[in-house]
């Protein structure tokens, strides 16, 4: 592959004892790839981006989070990434000649993150994994994700750029035991924060953790939950929406917990969002979501689906070996959800897994496609509190990896949430309609297996 660099040394010097890279998405031969460019302290690299030059766009070491970018090959622009001061500062080269510095990122905080970057373009979906900052593989197995859904239709030659940047794993912790009970609908669990014991919903398809603003302990800061935003103009603080099942979430804050208690286990200095008000289920209270970033801290997450009673809530390990008359779902994570393969007629569906939700959903397009009809039901409601129309269906069969599912109960739906991920025709939804027909569940977060006991 052979692109434009140009190169200056500020400093010369016989040993150079530390290096960093640079990660450029480049196009060969029409198909897009990541390729890795070593830089040296105290060393300028340009980069021509656009026209003849091969490489479509950097990937910016932004920080943790999402961000996006709409990139149109005719559009040259020059980007100059030099190691000073032991950071990567990333700068845009204007017109008139002059330098917009973008962004700037410590070269000692880039091994800490993984990178996944989706690439979609009129003919292309492609995305890719940079493991803490050094290894490159495709990633073959996950949806590729696409922050403006529908919003943008790239033509040839112009490409929508969806990084995702997540904190490296640590390693799992220590396990111990909670409780929990399903009501139908929800899972619940107590988790104790400060003096109060809390109900929190277990949802698999929260990215991250809530907590009603109420029950935030005195003396604990809340923050506004804001984001960079990074442009030729500069670096701008806005505030941050979170996605939810009717749209997004705003106006939230933040703040850090010194310990939250979830039964045997305690976690320290846990940043959740903090919400103004949730709902009440049967005359409970909602006093928050455990979402994935508490729970995949764990081996495994294993419960049993009973709604008469109490049950152990099993964190740090798949417990149950015995795995005979189960159900093993590979998974993949994308965008922070847990997605597993499916099929309906001859339509490939990606299904987030969300215990969070008491129905499962496929998208009307999808319907539309495999000629599935329904009655008009009743409208439901995310986190975010708005309201989506649906539609009661039942699917004669429906497959998950190579598992034949008889009878899905589903509800035919227009989710932002889906079609702000790229899934507007081929997305779907498991909630807790679909495992209410087990006796057990277990999310194997070291093996990335869902595993669902008859």
């Amino acid at each position: 592959m052979k692109y434009a660099v140009l190169v200056f040394f500020l400093v010369l010097s016989p040993l150079c004892y530390s290096q960093s890279s640079v990660f450029l998405i480049t196009l060969e031969n029409g198909t897009p790839k990541i390729e890795k460019e070593p830089i040296a302290k105290d060393e300028t690299k340009v980069f021509i981006c656009g026209g003849e030059s091969g490489i479509i766009s950097l990937v910016f070491p932004s920080g943790t989070g999402l961000s996006g970018d709409f990139v149109k090959l005719a559009d040259k622009k020059v980007m100059i990434v030099r190691y000073v001061n032991d950071e990567l500062v990333y700068s845009l080269k204007k017109d008139d000649g002059t330098l917009k510095q973008i962004i700037t990122a410590p070269v000692s905080d880039l091994s800490n993150n993984d990178y996944r970057i989706n690439i979609v373009s009129n003919n292309i979906k492609k995305a890719f994994k940079i493991s803490s900052y050094d290894l490159i593989s495709e990633d073959m197995d996950s949806p590729v994700m696409n922050m403006f859904g529908d919003k943008i239709t790239p033509k040839e030659n112009e490409f929508i750029i969806t990084t995702e940047i997540k904190e490296a794993s640590q390693g799992f912790l220590e396990g111990g035991t909670g409780k929990i009970k399903f009501t139908g609908k929800y899972f619940l669990t107590e988790v104790k924060i400060g003096e109060k014991l809390c109900n929190f919903v277990v949802d698999l398809a929260a990215v991250n953790s809530f907590i009603v603003k109420k029950n935030v302990p005195s003396g604990v800061k809340t923050e506004d939950l804001i984001a960079k935003q990074y442009s030729a103009d500069g670096m701008q603080v806005i505030n941050s929406p979170v996605s939810g099942f009717g749209g997004s979430i705003k106006n939230l804050q933040t703040c850090t917990l010194p310990k939250v208690e979830l039964g045997s286990v305690s976690l320290l200095l846990n940043t959740l969002y903090v919400i103004d008000t949730m709902f009440s289920i049967n005359s409970t209270e909602i006093d928050g979501i455990l979402g994935m970033d508490i729970l995949q801290r764990f081996e495994a997450v294993t419960f049993e689906i009973d709604s008469t009673k109490n049950v152990d809530l099993l964190l740090g390990k798949c417990f149950d070996k015995n795995k005979h008359n189960a159900i093993e779902l590979p998974y993949t994570i994308a965008n922070g959800h847990i997605f597993v393969n499916g099929k309906i007629g001859s339509s490939d569906i990606n299904f987030i897994v969300d215990t969070g939700s008491p129905f499962s959903f496929i998208q009307s397009e999808l319907a539309n496609k495999e000629n599935i009809t329904g009655e008009k039901s009743f409208a439901v409601k995310g986190a975010d509190g708005k309201e989506v129309t649906t539609m009661n269906a039942e699917v004669p069969k429906i497959l998950l990896e190579q598992n034949t599912i008889l009878n899905f109960k589903t509800k035919i739906v227009d989710s932002p949430i889906l079609s702000g991920m790229g899934l507007k025709n081929n997305g779907g939804l498991l909630g807790n309609s679909f495992f209410k027909n087990y006796k057990q569940l277990c999310i194997d977060f070291k093996d990335k297996k869902l595993i669902l006991y008859k």
